[in-house]
């Protein structure tokens, strides 16, 4: 009998300190949500004021069609932040070509008419910022996050669209400071399932939708702000 009592005592406090640790790490995991929240929201805050004025400077020079290309490449290149959070800007006329960028490499043939982001601002103005499906460049081979601004004429005719590229390197070198434990992570998701960074890094989940999980399927569709446990599909683990 004692034996039993002493085994149910031991059993009683194993099960307090499982579900005190199951606590702690539902409240550490909250609050880097939130300074996660508030850094992708700063930081994309950055990204519009950004192409905002160079899609200003563009129209002010003329548009795609009338600007100088040489010259307003030189304005463009004064936008980009310091910090490489934009890798380039690049001018794309209404037919989705790009005419010109603030790289030095020729974007001729790199066509965007069926990209996301293009699509979006040819087909609705009033858009503002629209951010596209992460992407590996058709120029440089580097994984980008594409933005665009759409470019409009004096009477409102759709000219083309201002592209900011957005280095997910940024984001990736911040969560990669974040101490998460030994099986960890942090993912910035869109909404759509793409995934913009992730640490630590796995190019194979970076290159996947993940539209399908029950992140996307169940938990969102039941609360935009939630705490879970679920079996991550990436790797079969259990998560909080």
């Amino acid at each position: 009998v004692i034996g039993t009592v002493m085994s149910a005592v031991v059993v009683y406090d194993h099960y307090n300190e499982y579900v005190a640790e199951i606590e702690a790490a539902g409240l550490k995991t909250r609050n880097l949500t939130r300074l996660l929240e508030e850094h992708a929201r700063q930081t994309l805050r950055r990204v519009e004021l950004g192409a905002v004025r160079a899609a200003a400077a563009s129209s002010a020079a003329g548009g795609a069609a009338a600007a100088d290309p040489d010259a307003l490449r030189q304005r463009l290149r004064a936008f980009l932040p310091p910090d490489g959070l934009i890798r380039l800007y690049a001018v794309v006329d209404r037919n989705g070509v790009p005419v010109l960028s603030t790289q030095a490499e020729d974007i001729r043939g790199a066509a965007v008419a069926d990209r996301d982001y293009f699509v979006a601002q040819r087909e609705r103005a009033g858009l503002g910022l629209v951010i596209g499906a992460p992407v590996t460049s058709r120029v440089t081979g580097k994984w980008t996050l594409p933005v665009s601004y759409r470019l409009d004429a004096p009477d409102g005719a759709f000219q083309g669209v201002l592209i900011a590229m957005v280095d997910p390197a940024y984001f990736q070198a911040f969560y990669d400071s974040i101490d998460t434990g030994a099986s960890g992570f942090v993912t910035l998701f869109q909404r759509r399932g793409g995934i913009v960074a992730r640490s630590p890094y796995d190019e194979r989940v970076l290159r996947q939708n993940w539209s399908g999980s029950p992140m996307f399927q169940v938990h969102l569709p039941a609360s935009e702000v939630k705490t879970v446990r679920q079996e991550v599909v990436a790797d079969g683990v259990e998560r909080i």
